[in-house]
C-alpha cells in the first residue's frame, strides 16, 4: 500500500499547492534539493521511510498554517489545544505506519535469518557425517540440494573441522 507521500507526482501537486519551492521544502524537512527533485519526478525513490516522513510532516504542517491564514483560526485555548492534537494526531499516524513497516521488515529478516540457520546445521551435521564417512557422496550431495544448498568444492576435510571448531568456541 502506497501512502500519499510515497508518490513523488502528489508530493509535487502538494508542494504546489502551498506555494513551496523545491529549496523551501528541502530547507524544512532538512534534505537536498536535489532528492525533492529526484523524487518528484520518480527519478529516485526516497531512501529512507523517515525521509517521507519528514517531508510529509513538513506539508501536513504547511497545510495547516494556510488554514490558519485563512482565517480558521482557532479562537479560544480549547480550539487551539484540539488544532494542536489534531495535528500531532496525524504525525503520529505517520510515524505509526513508519513502525509499521519497520516491524514488517524486521519480521521477514528474522524469519530469513532462521531459514539460513537450518541450512548452516544441516550442512554442518552432513559434513560430519561426510567426514566419518556414514554416507555416500551421492545421499550427500542429494541432501544438500533437498535444502536448497549447493555442493561445495572439495577441500582439506581436517583444516575445514578445526576451522569450524574454533568458529563454534568463538560462539559460545
Amino acid at each position: 500500500m502506497k501512502y500519499w507521500y510515497e508518490d513523488g507526482r502528489q508530493l509535487k501537486a502538494e508542494r504546489k499547492r502551498l506555494g513551496l519551492t523545491q529549496a523551501k521544502l528541502a530547507k524544512l524537512a532538512g534534505v537536498t534539493q536535489a532528492l525533492i527533485s529526484a523524487v518528484e519526478n520518480g527519478v529516485k525513490e526516497m531512501a529512507a521511510e523517515h525521509t517521507r516522513v519528514r517531508i510529509a510532516n513538513v506539508l501536513v504542517q504547511m497545510r495547516h498554517d494556510r488554514v490558519v491564514e485563512m482565517g480558521a483560526t482557532p479562537k479560544t485555548d480549547a480550539e487551539k489545544l484540539n488544532a494542536r492534537i489534531a495535528r500531532l494526531e496525524r504525525e503520529l499516524r505517520i510515524s505509526q505506519s513508519y513502525v509499521k513497516v519497520q516491524d514488517a521488515r524486521i519480521e521477514k529478516l528474522e524469519t530469513e535469518n532462521l531459514e539460513w540457520k537450518k541450512r548452516y546445521d544441516v550442512a554442518l551435521e552432513l559434513l560430519h557425517v561426510k567426514q566419518k564417512n556414514i554416507v555416500s557422496q551421492a545421499d550427500y550431495d542429494a541432501k544438500l540440494e533437498a535444502v536448497g544448498l549447493e555442493k561445495l568444492p572439495d577441500v582439506d576435510a581436517e583444516a575445514l573441522r578445526q576451522e569450524i571448531e574454533q568458529h563454534i568456541k568463538k560462539g559460545k
